[in-house]
């Protein structure tokens, strides 16, 4: 996806010889003024690959957290990549962790937001109107979400992060 400094945000789904644009700002394409993306195709065939699992259970919990137009970049970095819920089975990992240290449990992540395989989630937060494009921040979660940290990134006018 992209953001501008304008507060243009758009997602690009491709393939190997086209793109589709999908624009945050349409009120068509979201009707809620956002876009959720899970490696799900829109474009694509109906059905078919992974993610609409992962997508139900990311539109039901923003959609419950969407308030008066703000969504808060605690809820984006803390509850939605860290979120334990399957929405196919209604399972919630929170709900049956081991009692104590001595009883081990493993749990196979197929298609819950942080899937065994997932090593990054960020979040990027714009600007308002007349703010200073140094204030855009990154938040990134690098490695599994439920077993790391945030961390904050800025981009600085030469060009270097902070």
């Amino acid at each position: 996806g992209v953001i501008d400094a304008g507060g243009g945000a758009a997602y690009y789904e491709t393939d190997n010889y086209n793109f589709q644009k999908f624009d945050a700002n349409d009120p068509e394409t979201a009707p809620r003024g956002y876009l959720i993306r899970t490696n799900y195709s829109f474009s694509g065939e109906e059905n078919k690959g992974y993610g609409y699992i992962r997508y139900t259970i990311a539109l039901d919990i923003l959609a419950s957290k969407y308030k008066n137009g703000k969504i808060s970049f605690e809820f984006l970095t803390n509850d939605v990549p860290r979120c334990l819920i399957h929405s196919f089975t209604n399972t919630d990992l929170t709900k049956s962790l081991p009692r104590n240290k001595q009883e081990d449990d493993y749990v196979f992540f197929p298609d819950y937001i942080p899937r065994y395989s997932t090593s990054a989630a960020v979040v990027i937060q714009g600007i308002k109107e007349n703010e200073s494009a140094n204030l855009t921040t990154m938040w990134t979660i690098l490695g599994f979400p439920p077993t790391s940290v945030v961390i904050l990134v800025w981009l600085l006018d030469d060009g270097t992060l902070l």
